[in-house]
């Protein structure tokens, strides 16, 4: 991967990075810092998780062409890495064996958010 491909940005404590419904093609990477990830329905928003460093986010924008799903905002001072689909693109043309990895580790992570839905939708049902 060539230092090239990425693109490192600085968000400030309560700054949107990107907001439900915009269109993207770019996945992040928490470097240092924290996103509040929320989604919004009418006049209320819930927030759905904060994610860490080394966590990944907006990656549905790379795998598919809808807008995004939810908000993500800065927890706190927050740099992250942007990697563009084009960017993965060029990776994987370069790095073939790398897109069977992170193919894997963003099917494994939208699993465990889908088995967290899951058991917060079970429980609120009773």
């Amino acid at each position: 991967m060539s230092t090239s491909d990425l693109i490192g940005r600085v968000y400030k404590l309560g700054e949107v990075i990107f907001s439900q419904g915009d269109l993207g093609d770019e996945m992040y990477l928490v470097q240092s810092g924290a996103v509040e990830y929320s989604y919004r329905q009418g006049d209320s928003e819930a927030v759905l998780t904060v994610l860490e460093q080394g966590d990944f986010f907006g990656e549905m924008a790379v795998v598919d062409i809808d807008p995004r799903s939810a908000t993500a905002r800065a927890f706190r001072n927050t740099q992250v890495v942007i990697v563009t689909k084009e960017a993965l693109v060029r990776i994987f043309d370069r790095h073939p064996e790398l897109m069977t990895l992170v193919t894997l580790n963003i099917a494994r992570v939208l699993s465990q958010r889908l088995r967290s839905i899951d058991e917060d939708l079970a429980a609120l049902s009773g």
